[in-house]
C-alpha cells in the first residue's frame, strides 16, 4: 500500500464512505482498508 492509497483511504473515510465501497475504488480487499484506517 502506498501513501497515495493512504491518503485516499483518509479522504474517503472523512466523507463517509463505506469500507466497502474505499476498498473497490482503490481496488484492496476491505480488511485493508480496515486496517489502514485502525493506524
Amino acid at each position: 500500500m502506498n501513501h497515495e492509497q493512504r491518503y485516499t483511504i483518509a479522504q474517503l473515510h472523512k466523507q463517509g464512505s463505506s469500507l466497502r465501497s474505499i476498498a473497490r475504488i482503490i481496488e484492496v480487499h476491505v480488511s485493508t482498508v480496515s486496517r489502514e484506517l485502525r493506524r
